[in-house]
């Protein structure tokens, strides 16, 4: 997972993103919502870009997966994301 937050690098394992969103859900503030915004597929391989509003109350991201067919299933195996919005709460940055 990659992308920036306020001049911060967050440049980590997925699964590190996994605790703060167990312990702070996205949708926290009542507002969350995201949608995709396109899809780009060519065989196996894809680029899925996702935009996100409300995370943790104010906070926007657009996110680019990159995900690939592996043994018949959709796995996604990158992220890079852009903060675009909002604030984020500090504990949820840690």
């Amino acid at each position: 997972m990659f992308g920036e937050v306020h001049g911060t690098r967050y440049d980590t394992s997925i699964t590190s993103f996994f605790d703060p969103c167990e312990k702070h859900p996205l949708a926290r503030g009542g507002s969350y919502r995201s949608r995709i915004v396109s899809i780009t597929r060519v065989g196996g391989a894809a680029m899925v870009m996702v935009a996100e509003e409300g995370c943790w109350g104010s906070a926007a991201f657009v996110d680019f997966f990159m995900v690939t067919r592996i043994d018949g299933t959709w796995k996604i195996t990158n992220k890079t994301f852009a903060h675009t919005g909002g604030e984020i709460p500090p504990e949820v940055t840690g």
